[in-house]
């Protein structure tokens, strides 16, 4: 049976899916699928390469079973020469940041984490404020 991953995974569109593993959690491997990047702090878009690394995202659980995303990024070098940035990495927009977990995941958590605890009882959230 086919199954289409931008149909399950609609937010990995920006990215190309090298394999797909199923363990105990559903393991997607990727790379982004740009030629190049802006550069975050001139805009500058660069193609040259510094060097690869894998980050690990996870996503949200999909059929009782936790999705872990194994992203490829590239480190790029800025193309201009006077930007404080000599080298950046590269975002995928929709999918990474410069959190360590996938945006979606992190409102995910959030909002399971405070529905279940009482006003009062929320951490740092002052009592006359409920």
């Amino acid at each position: 049976m086919y199954l289409s991953l931008p149909l399950l995974l609609p937010h990995l569109t920006n990215v190309i899916a090298t394999g797909v593993e199923l363990t105990s959690a559903l393991e997607v491997s990727a790379r982004t699928r740009s030629t190049g990047a802006a550069c975050p702090r001139c805009g500058s878009v660069s193609r040259r390469v510094h060097s690869r690394y894998l980050r690990q995202l996870a996503d949200t659980a999909m059929g009782g079973r936790p999705v872990l995303i194994k992203l490829q990024v590239r480190r790029l070098f800025c193309a201009t020469a006077t930007c404080p940035a000599v080298t950046f990495a590269e975002q995928v927009p929709g999918l990474t940041s410069r959190m360590r977990v996938a945006p979606r995941y992190c409102a995910h958590c959030w909002r399971e984490s405070v529905s279940r605890w009482p006003v009062a009882q929320v951490p740092g959230w002052p009592r006359t404020w409920a």
